[in-house]
This record gives structure tokens, sequence and C-alpha cells, in this order.
């Protein structure tokens, strides 16, 4: 199960773009007829419609789903789409498959504004950190590594490695390096301007394509996945393999970093995510659903992971509980799913042409413009939102997200401090202690301080946030660490987090002035820290 420090840790982190691109292992032999883009279908995906006899059969939405988004399906892919990435800023999707072709649509509109011809299957798409340049890599005899300009439409790099094409690419976060991968258990670094190879890996893998990639968020380390299960972590910089994950269910399709750094995760066609600890090489299984996982995407903040695949069966997870938060069903099978920098867009990719973005913050059938909670309804939402059923939750969430001027008083009164506030200013002066001179004025500091246990946790962790010394750093780590720094969020917990999403996507004044005063004056520091970060996505969404 995904930890709470992985939620503070991606609070700060920024620039994240895991959760922008789905790699899926290539496969090779379906159609790579050419086809022109075709204006955007504005009617929701209808779910149970009729398919060819070839493709998988579609699936009917299930009792377990939410309700389904509002979608809109490009047109333009022939035969199976196998990847998808979204452009750091969210403004740019593009598409790649067996028509041999990588499309680049306008998110906003759905309008296609650049078609790619390749020589080959597109089986992973890959945008640069700037979304200036969008890479590919091409299955079969014309395999190859491609990077094309968004802008002008222009082929700025092509490499042919040793192997041929058909696995995963990733662009470093400084956008000077490509790592790809290929067939023969081959994977090579090369620079993103020159094609320059900076080092050449191959694998003891059985000659298992490297299938999928990704890049940690400081850019030291790189994972790579094969098609026979294994997962392999080598340092960007030297080449030097630091570690083999043992084969898991069956092919690497995907993979990411959670935002700390410290743990990755992948999708190998298991009923549950493959997790496991960058420093031990320890797997974990942190996420169990019901039906074969085959690629995941993480939101850019780190707080949601999506998964889907076969069934069709789109999954959301809160990272901090490791909870599904929300389901619902595609037409078909799903490839590949990428969401975009904000969490409110998806898109996922599959047969027949299938390229779909979802609007999660709209439904298919949304509550009327007069909805108005009752007191009784307020309190059974209030008691949902900490509830381990997807459906309930998400019930809840749409519920008070549709009647904020009844929601958002009712809230204030629950998000209210549950005990005795301690004395800030003698915890603030304790911290302090922690850098002192004098070895004794710092060891009685982090004694006392341990004595005041969860009462001090707040503060120590705005401590934490704030860039002490080294010697405060070390120490607070500790203290917090006696607190189970490793333990998920409670019910209640899960709940108030739950709450603060509400008043955001409410977005009224009111709801701001409550984020603004859960800053100051909260249940706990995962409300403190959960205001804080809202009122910093409202404040961006204000300038654009």
């Amino acid at each position: 199960m995904f930890v709470r420090k992985i939620l503070i840790a991606a609070a700060i982190a920024s620039g994240l773009g895991l959760g922008t691109a789905g790699v899926v292992m290539g496969l090779p032999g379906e159609s790579s007829e050419q086809a022109q883009s075709a204006p955007l279908e504005r009617a929701p995906v209808e779910v149970g419609a009729s398919q060819p006899a070839q493709e998988t059969p579609p699936r009917t939405r299930t009792q377990t789903a939410s309700a389904q988004p509002e979608s809109i399906q490009l047109a333009g892919h022939k035969g199976t789409v196998h990847c998808v990435a979204i452009s750091p800023d969210g403004k740019v999707i593009a598409t790649g498959g067996a028509d041999g072709t990588v499309r680049v649509w306008d998110a906003a509109t759905g309008k296609a504004t650049r078609k790619f011809d390749l020589m080959g299957e597109a089986v992973s798409v890959a945008f640069s950190p700037d979304g200036k340049s969008v890479g590919t890599a091409c299955a079969g005899k014309g395999g190859a590594i491609r990077v094309f300009d968004v802008a002008n439409g222009k082929e700025s790099l092509r490499f042919e490695g040793i192997g041929r094409g058909g696995g995963g690419l990733a662009f470093s976060r400084d956008g000077q390096r490509i790592v790809a991968g290929f067939t023969g258990g081959i994977a090579e670094m090369i620079d993103a301007t020159s094609g320059r190879i900076f080092s050449r890996h191959r694998f003891n893998n059985g000659g298992a394509t490297i299938a999928a990639a990704a890049f940690s968020l400081d850019g030291k380390l790189v994972a790579l996945g094969d098609a026979g299960g294994q997962v392999h972590l080598i340092d960007s910089a030297t080449g030097r393999a630091l570690m083999n994950l043992g084969k898991g269910n069956g092919p690497v399709t995907a993979l990411a970093f959670l935002p700390d750094g410290k743990r990755g995760a992948m999708a190998d066609g298991g009923q549950g995510l493959r997790t496991w600890d960058v420093a031990t090489s320890k797997e974990e299984r942190a996420f169990d659903g019901k039906d074969p996982i085959k690629t995941l995407a993480l939101s850019k903040d780190g707080k949601l992971v999506v998964t889907a695949g076969a069934s069709g069966e789109i999954r959301l997870w809160d990272v901090a509980s490791g909870k599904e938060e929300r389901s619902f069903v595609a037409p078909n099978a799903v490839n590949a799913v990428a969401m975009d920098h904000d969490g409110k867009r998806l898109v996922t990719v599959g047969q027949a042409g299938s390229v779909i973005v979802w609007d999660l913050t709209r439904d298919e059938k949304p509550l009327p413009k007069n909805f108005k909670l009752t007191e009784e309804a307020l309190t059974s939402s209030w008691a949902d939102l900490k509830s381990d059923e997807a459906g309930k939750a998400y019930a809840a969430l749409r519920m008070l997200q549709a009647d904020p001027a009844r929601s958002v008083p009712f809230l204030r009164e629950r998000l209210k401090p549950r005990a005795e506030r301690p004395d800030e200013k003698q915890i603030k002066q304790l911290i302090a202690d922690l850098d002192a001179d004098e070895f004794a004025t710092r060891e009685k500091a982090s004694k006392d301080l341990e004595k005041l246990g969860k009462l001090a946790e707040a503060t120590m962790r705005e401590a934490l946030a704030a860039g002490p010394s080294l010697e405060a750093k070390k120490r607070l780590e500790r203290l917090l660490g006696l607190l189970g720094d490793d333990r998920p969020l409670t019910a209640d917990q899960q709940r108030d987090v739950r709450a603060i999403r509400v008043l955001e996507q409410t977005g009224t004044s009111e709801a701001r002035k409550l984020l603004e005063s859960l800053t100051k004056e909260s249940p706990g520091w995962w409300v403190t820290q959960e205001a804080r970060i809202a009122l910093q996505r409202l404040e961006l969404r204000d300038k654009k």
C-alpha cells in the first residue's frame, strides 16, 4: 500500500511528467493503412455499441462502476492504437498505432493538427519536457526512434539501434537524452539532438524486447521493463546496472516512478500493480484490482494513479490510501492511458482506432442545476467520504460539489481542530533548538519533541518542508519516523482529504476562504498540507 509520505513528497514535487505517457509493447501485424484525420466526434462514447467481429467484445457498465464521465472520440486512426501521451502543459495529445502514424491533437478542441507517417507501427510515444518535440518508437523492419517538431512537423532525429524497434521510449527530465528499448534485450541512451550513443545495455533476459521505460523525477535513474516480465534499473549518468527485479505475471507494459523517487510501479498483466522499493528492490503490492492491468498513469501531483486493461474497466486510485476512488467503463480494451497535468482529463486508446478523451469533471448525466442537499444527505455524504467503496465515495464527492451553498458551511464545522492545540511557541523553540550549537541542547530538544509526539507533528512537518539545516532535518525525519511515517491515512484522515478536494473543485469564494483558514488551523497536518496545495492550484488556475 502506498504510504502517506508519498503524499507529502507529491505535494512539493514539480514538473512530474510520469502521468503523461502510456507505453505498451508493440503488436505487429495490424493494418498499416494510412488515414486522413477526421473531424472531432462530439457524441459521448456509447458503451455497449457494436464493434467489428474481430475486435474484443465491448464491456457493459457494471454495478461497481461510478458515473460515466463525459467523453469525446477522436477519429483518424485505423486499426489498433497502441500508445498515447499528453504534453507537460496538457495542451497537446499524441497517439500512435498499427496504421503506421503518430497523430497530434489539440487537447481543448480535439482537432487533429499533425500526422506523421512512419515506416512501421508506432508502439510508444513521449513528449520532451518542454512539449516542443514528440518522440516515437516504431516496430518491425522499419523500426527506429524518430523525433518530430510539434510546431513545424519536421523530423529532428532518426535513430536506428542495433536491435529492431518496438520498445519503450522516454525523455530525460532535462530533455537532453532519450532512452529507447529494442528487441534482443537491448536498450540505448542517446543524445536527443544528435543521436550520439551515451550508453548501451544488453540484458540477460532471453532476448525479450525492452517494452517500457521511465526516468526518475531527478533524472538519475532509469527503469526498463521487458516483455519477459523483468524490470531493470540503471544509473542514467554512468550506465551502471543497479538491480534486476524477477519475473512478474507477464510482459511489463507500463512503468512509472512515484513522486518521492523511492518507489516504482509497473503494469504487467496482474490484477494488482507490482511496486518496488528503489533502494532495497523489495517488491510490494499496492493496488489490488479485479481485472488484469495493462497500463497505468500518474497524475502530475502524484495523488491519483489510473489503471486499465483488456476488460475496459478504468480505475482511479487514491495514492495516499491505496483505495479505489472511481471506476468507469471504456467501450473496449484499453491499451494505454494518459492523464493531463491537472488530473482533469484522461485519454485512453485501444482497438478499432479508439482514442477517447474523458472529462473527469463532468458526468454524462450531471445532477440537476437546482440540486439541493438536505441535512440527511449532508450527513450521509460526510460518512460516505471515508468509505472504501469507490461508488459511495465518488457519489458523496459529486453531491457535495453540486450544492456548495450548503456543503461549504457544513464542511467548515467538521474540519475544525478536534483536540486542544499544544503551545506552538514552545514547539517552535524546541525545533529551533534542534540546530543549537550545544549537543546537549539538541539532544534535550529531540527528547522533548519525542514526548510531545502527535501534538507536535503538524509543526514538525511544516519545519521540515521549510528546508532546515542538515542537522535539524535528520532529527526531524527521525522524530516523524517514530510517529509511524509509513502508515497509510486512516479512514477519518482520508475523509478529510476528500473534503478538501470538494472545496477545491467547488472553487467558490467561501470555499477558498475556508481553505485559507485551514492552512492556519485544522484537524491535522494532512488537512493543512492539502489545503495549502489546493490554494496553490486554484491560484494557477486563475492565471490561465
